[in-house]
């Protein structure tokens, strides 16, 4: 009878094994699952750093253009005789006044977006460090096996 308790509870070395070897199989999926997805998300910030950078440089590209266009005497006046006269200046300087507006909120709006990016990476970039001390977790409950 006492071979049966101590069956009951103690476990053979066979059993401990298995045990062993379901758990570090586990710890391996986990570990392999958790890399799979750290790669995604490094991929994500670094795509959207890009994206960010293109959108700064076309924001950078327009406030340049528009350095050149205030400064620009022939630019910033229509009427040039013998060349933009009339009907033709005023719809001219109109159409171009509209675009100016326009081309001011896009950049405005991209300056929106850029800032919004920037949050967006800080967060990726808090889940890749959650993602970095789950890995460093789950190495160190494997090591323990």
């Amino acid at each position: 009878m006492s071979g049966s308790k101590s069956r009951g509870f103690s476990r053979s070395g066979r059993d401990n094994e298995e045990d062993k070897s379901i758990k570090l199989a586990f710890y391996k999926t986990q570990i392999s699952l958790t890399n799979g997805i750290l790669t995604t998300v490094k991929g994500w910030v670094s795509a959207l750093i890009r994206e960010q950078g293109n959108i700064n440089s076309y924001i950078e590209d327009w406030a340049t253009q528009k350095v050149i266009y205030d400064s620009n005497e022939n630019l910033s006046e229509v009427v040039i005789t013998n060349v933009f006269e009339g009907v033709c200046a005023d719809t001219i300087k109109t159409e171009l006044a509209d675009c100016i507006t326009i081309m001011e909120q896009t950049c405005s709006d991209a300056s929106t977006l850029s800032a919004d990016l920037t949050l967006q990476i800080a967060k990726l970039n808090e889940y890749i460090a959650q993602l970095n001390s789950q890995l460093t977790s789950l190495n160190y409950q494997m090591s323990l096996l």
